[in-house]
């Protein structure tokens, strides 16, 4: 499930704190949807910035020839 941020505008939001502004729900609404729009984008980043499979699978071999190396020319 995704969230689409445009999904719910956050003018109209702010309107309705505007209205009311002595309801305390309406604060801890609009900061509980701040946390949940900086969470997405964490995850976003997070899936974007990943190293792809063959570059660990790379990595892993060289240090598994690196290290019989040394375990070689150790004995």
């Amino acid at each position: 499930m995704t969230f689409d941020v445009n999904e719910y505008p956050l003018p109209a939001i702010f309107a309705v704190t505007v209205k009311d502004s002595g309801m305390v729900p309406i604060g801890r609404f609009l900061q509980s949807l701040n946390e949940m729009i900086d969470d997405q984008e964490k995850r976003l980043t997070a899936l974007h910035n990943r190293l792809p499979a063959i570059i660990v699978i790379a990595l892993y071999g060289v240090s598994m020839v690196f290290t019989n190396l040394h375990r070689a020319t150790a004995t």
